[in-house]
């Protein structure tokens, strides 16, 4: 049984904190003819955002850059961007029933890319772009190594990302939206 568990995660250069989570559900119908039957379905999954991707304060110069932040919170930065601080990745708590639910794969589903929008002028924007997870990180079981989230009821993981900065980029914030995705079976 596959059933993808999606939250929204708030990006911004200079962020107003907000999350979201979202839950499975599943129903089922029982019929006995002689017996009672009772059917507990749990939720037993979720995914909730626990901190928002931000890259902080950035100053734009006449030369188009880059700013990335990766999954381990590195902050790097490429042409006239200068960053200067409170960036963070974004971070996230995948909750889950050992035993009963795996993730089909070793990272996230993440989109391509992420668009944001000035706070009071929507033609300016700026694109976030190769946004990647340490959800595939692994740890040592024994003298097994596993992934990382295998026979653990609660695991978190970060995302981070690369923000494509113009030449003279408007001032102010920007914000946008992504959704993160665990397929499970």
């Amino acid at each position: 049984m596959r059933a993808p568990i999606a939250v929204l995660a708030m990006l911004a250069m200079l962020f107003a904190s907000s999350g979201a989570s979202a839950q499975t559900s599943a129903n089922a119908n029982a019929n006995a003819s002689t017996a009672e039957t009772a059917v507990t379905i749990s939720t037993a999954s979720s995914l909730s955002n626990t901190g928002d991707l931000d890259f902080g304060s950035i100053i734009a110069t006449g030369v188009a850059g880059t700013v990335s932040i990766a999954p381990d919170g590195t902050v790097t930065n490429t042409g006239g961007t200068i960053p200067m601080g409170g960036s963070r990745a974004a971070s996230f708590l995948l909750e889950r029933d050992v035993g009963i639910q795996y993730p089909t794969g070793y990272s996230p589903i993440l989109p391509s890319t992420v668009e944001i929008t000035h706070e009071t002028d929507p033609s300016a924007t700026m694109t976030i772009r190769d946004l990647t997870s340490d959800f595939d990180r692994t740890r040592q079981i024994f003298i097994f190594t596993v992934p990382g989230w295998w026979g653990l009821t609660e695991y978190d993981f970060r995302v981070g990302g690369t923000l494509e900065v113009a030449a003279d980029q408007l001032p102010g914030v920007y914000t946008g939206t992504f959704t993160v995705q665990v397929d499970f079976q």
